[in-house]
């Protein structure tokens, strides 16, 4: 008996014979027949598309998305951030705003003393004032500030 291709099994060599009937599970175990001589060369096909293997596609899908994903994620975040800014800002405008006309209708509130400015020039400098400051409140903007 011919001894066929060599099978290792659990650290031991199991043989085979020639002529042992071999499943279609164990074909690549199945000897081959005598070789034949060389021939000649053929012809060199057409060369074929280069493709990429599978794996090796997705992965470069993967190391083209993630930044992409990365930089839209940065992006929302800044936009997120900006509005958030914004609105910060714009409370503190209207917070500010509002101590302002607070403090400009508490001064037209307080009326210069009555009297002739001709014959007192201190008169007359106080009431310029007043009408400056409710002037002032006005264009700002305040409500409690009227000439």
């Amino acid at each position: 008996m011919a001894r066929g291709r060599h099978r290792h099994r659990k650290g031991r060599t199991v043989t085979r014979p020639e002529n042992e009937r071999i499943g279609p599970v164990e074909a690549r175990w199945q000897t081959r027949g005598a070789k034949g001589d060389p021939g000649s060369q053929g012809e060199r096909g057409e060369r074929g598309p280069v493709r990429l293997a599978p794996g090796l596609s997705r992965a470069l899908v993967f190391l083209f998305l993630l930044p992409t994903l990365i930089a839209i994620a940065v992006a929302a975040g800044l936009v997120v951030q900006a509005r958030d800014q914004q609105a910060t800002q714009a409370r503190q405008g209207r917070i500010t705003e509002q101590k302002l006309c607070a403090t400009f209708g508490q001064l037209a509130a307080l009326r210069p003393p009555p009297g002739n400015p001709a014959a007192n020039p201190s008169r007359a400098y106080l009431q310029a004032e007043h009408a400056t400051l409710v002037r002032l409140g006005t264009d700002l903007g305040c409500k409690g500030a009227r000439p």
